[in-house]
């Protein structure tokens, strides 16, 4: 696709690779009257399938619930950016999964990624920055409990293992910051006895 801003919905199929022709040069927004908990791409019982180069952003003015939902099957997500979207940027739905791999997911109320029970994917190579702002928004990646996704090689800014991943399985915490990189949040300024906050 051309570089440009597209207001659709997107439906993956099968076999099909959609790329923008510059990186991050397409914009996907939900179109006009769009009800606000809408996915703008959608991939439902699909293998072999792909999306990368994109942004997807939600605003004020295009709500958007989730960016990506995927159900059933495996497709390869990469080089994409998404932010503002209000449940999750990414929700992985039943089995299958694929992969989502160096992506920026910023800014998002909701969770980065949402990966429910039976769900596999494989995340790898992102940025999370700033994302669960809202009390839907849990984590960045909300995890349910029978998914088995990897996670590895993700820098995660101003968070921890426990709370990049919630609920984080018993004993992950060690392995998950071998395998990721955590940027922790800047100390505070020092106070002075003032309270004013002057050096």
């Amino acid at each position: 696709m051309e570089p440009g801003e597209y207001r659709e919905r997107l439906e993956l199929k099968s076999g099909v690779r959609v790329i923008s022709r510059e990186p991050r040069g397409a914009v996907l927004r939900l179109p006009a009257g769009a009800p606000e908990t809408d996915p703008a791409v959608v991939a439902f019982e699909v293998s072999g399938a792909a999306l990368s180069g994109f942004r997807i952003l939600g605003d004020a003015a295009t709500p958007l619930g989730s960016a990506i939902v995927v159900r059933n099957s495996s497709i390869t997500l990469s080089d994409l950016e998404i932010a503002g979207a209000g449940s999750a940027a990414v929700e992985y739905i039943g089995s299958g999964g694929g992969s989502l791999v160096g992506s920026d997911l910023r800014d998002n109320p909701g969770a980065a990624i949402a990966i429910r029970t039976g769900a596999s994917p494989r995340i790898a190579q992102n940025v999370f920055a700033r994302n669960a702002s809202s009390a839907r928004g849990p984590a960045a990646i909300l995890l349910e409990a029978g998914a088995q996704p990897s996670i590895a090689a993700n820098t995660f800014v101003h968070l921890t293992p426990e709370t990049a991943v919630v609920p984080l399985p018993a004993g992950a915490a060690s392995a998950l910051a071998r395998t990721n990189w955590f940027i922790p949040a800047p100390a505070p300024d020092p106070v002075r006895r003032d309270g004013r906050g002057r050096r």
